[in-house]
């Protein structure tokens, strides 16, 4: 049996695999977090995205630019049965208030996993991850919302509320218009990394640090070859 070495799994990965798992490792962070579930209220997320029903938005605004894959939300609707159906809408501001649509779709791998934390109106919220049908590249610094809609159950389905307040509070929205203004904010987090040919800085330095290690493992093969 040959012995593993780092050098040899260097040759059998290659640059192009060190980069794939970087890339990887770098979409599966949490970019933004609106704050934890609490037990206050939850607002309707069960209309059709600019459509008809109710639907449910909140703000949220990126430090640096980043690719958006993925959303985590917390919901209920009394007994938590739900379809894993769950649609989305990213808005741009206008005068801080959803605005026109930028990036929709239906959420994929949709995946429902209870919490144990207590709800308002019975039982406990549970944590729904999504991904994004298409990656959204969002600039920092700039407000956007994020709407969701389609959730389908025997009950009605809610987004459950946090006492976290990152701006603007979350509007209830009807027919896909803004109806009102909730009064507080919504629980949920986004995941995703640095967008598309912009490395983050950790990025350039494990990226830097393969290439020298790839680079030393070109010259002991030179050597012994010598």
């Amino acid at each position: 049996m040959k012995n593993f070495t780092l050098a040899a799994f260097l040759r059998g990965f290659g640059l192009a695999g060190i980069i794939a798992l970087f890339a990887s490792q770098a979409m599966a962070t949490t970019i933004y977090d609106n704050g934890a579930p609490n037990n206050n209220n939850g607002f309707q997320i069960g209309g059709v995205i600019g459509a008809g029903g109710y639907t449910t938005a909140d703000n949220f605004i990126l430090t640096n630019a980043a690719s958006v894959g993925g959303v985590g939300f917390y919901f209920q609707n009394f007994n938590a049965v739900w379809n894993n159906n769950i649609s989305y809408a990213i808005r741009a501001d206008s005068g801080g208030m959803p605005g026109a649509i930028l990036a929709s779709g239906q959420g994929q791998n949709a995946i429902e996993t209870p919490t144990n934390i207590p709800w308002c109106c019975g039982g406990n919220a549970y944590l729904i991850t999504f991904d994004l049908q298409t990656a959204f590249a969002a600039a920092g610094g700039t407000s956007y919302w994020l709407e969701l809609g389609g959730a389908g159950g025997t009950n009605t389905p809610y987004w459950v509320t946090t006492g976290s307040s990152q701006g603007p509070h979350a509007v209830n929205m009807l027919n896909g218009v803004v109806n009102s203004s909730y009064g507080s904010d919504v629980a949920f987090y986004l995941t995703g990394g640095a967008v598309p040919g912009v490395p983050e800085p950790e990025t350039y330095a494990m990226l830097l640090a393969g290439l020298g290690l790839l680079g030393f493992v070109a010259r002991r093969r030179k050597q012994k070859a010598a």
